[in-house]
């Protein structure tokens, strides 16, 4: 197992991830170390260095490593916690900046700017109708709009949500809940950001999320923040949640029919044998008896088929009657041999 696991460098988006070379007992080679991100496999690299990019603003990832060989692989590393850096905020520029008022039918392409609540936003591609109060990220979170300005320093962001719970969680899906925010100063609060294992997935007006298209048997952790024409509060305390696993396909058997007996049973059995006994030890409760002459000078006695002694006494009858016919067939001859089937 690899040893001495550290990361530096760490921005915004990025961290450097170093450690120990492993080796193998026996003069093996080790011929790859495999990174894992959140408890998922992100690369494998031959040396003992490697550059987690692409990651989000002010989140917290768990890293670890494992070194492989020809025969597999050995335990991850304890993971350690890396804390990306926040977000640069944008600069504070005069409310008349030269950006016009957004609107909602005008087609904004990338670069253009708008205003909206004395806020600046940047169109990062072609966007129209997508509000950039509630559509808004740094470039990489995928949404159509950047903060690049703000008309007054002094503006609130919203508190931290709070009560954030999951339920109704299924192999694919769960809804998330939570209390509203509020903004200091009787501002208003425009929407809230939903984040999965550290990555903005989406933004709704409500208090409520669902979560679909997630892996069966699979942990996650989710987190919320609320959003104003200033910015963003920090996230909450992040929530694990672990998916059901996959329902069982093809039919159920019941666990009756899983019980299987042969249809026949040839087993020699003594005078004395006790049918009773037999019947409460296998469960079994019709039996055929078939009753041969032991000089071979005749054909067959007939088969009779029988019931334990706890079947209803008519059937007990019947086995009596039966029995009695058969030992008259054989009477002459040597004491029969049963047979049960």
């Amino acid at each position: 197992m690899p040893t001495g696991l550290a990361a530096a460098g760490t921005s915004g988006n990025a961290t450097t991830l170093t450690w120990n070379a492993s080796s193998v007992p026996g003069n093996g080679v080790v011929t790859a170390y495999a990174i894992f991100e959140d408890g998922h496999q992100i690369a494998s690299v031959a040396g003992t260095t490697y550059t987690a990019a692409n990651l989000a603003a002010d989140t917290i990832y768990t890293f670890a490593v494992a070194a492989l060989d020809a025969a597999g692989s050995s335990a991850d590393t304890s993971p350690i916690s890396v804390h990306t850096t926040p977000a640069l905020q944008p600069p504070v520029v005069p409310p008349d900046n030269g950006a016009a008022a957004w609107s909602a039918n005008t087609v904004y392409t990338a670069g253009m700017t708008a205003t909206e609540n004395g806020v600046t936003y940047k169109a990062n591609w072609w966007t129209q109708g997508n509000d950039p109060a509630h559509n808004n990220g740094v470039v990489g979170t995928g949404q159509p709009w950047t903060i690049v300005a703000t008309a007054d320093a002094s503006h609130n962001v919203p508190t931290v949500p709070t009560g954030l719970a999951a339920a109704g969680t299924s192999s694919s899906a769960t809804t998330l809940t939570w209390n509203a925010s509020s903004v200091p100063g009787n501002g208003l609060v425009t929407g809230y950001a939903i984040f999965e294992n550290g990555r903005q997935i989406a933004s709704v007006a409500g208090t409520a999320y669902t979560a679909a298209n997630l892996v069966a048997d699979t942990t996650y952790a989710f987190a919320v923040a609320a959003l104003d024409a200033a910015g963003s509060s920090a996230e909450t305390s992040p929530i694990s949640v672990h998916t059901a696993p996959s329902p069982p396909t093809g039919p159920v058997t019941p666990s009756s029919a899983a019980r299987e007996f042969s249809p026949y049973i040839d087993m020699a059995m003594p005078a004395d044998a006790n049918l009773s006994a037999i019947s409460a030890a296998s469960g079994i409760h019709n039996f055929t008896l078939a009753f041969v002459l032991s000089s071979g000078s005749g054909a067959p006695a007939p088969s009779a088929t029988t019931r334990s002694p706890t079947a209803p006494r008519s059937c007990r009858r019947c086995r009596r009657s039966r029995r009695r016919a058969a030992t008259s067939r054989s009477r002459s001859a040597a004491p029969p041999g049963r047979r049960l089937r």
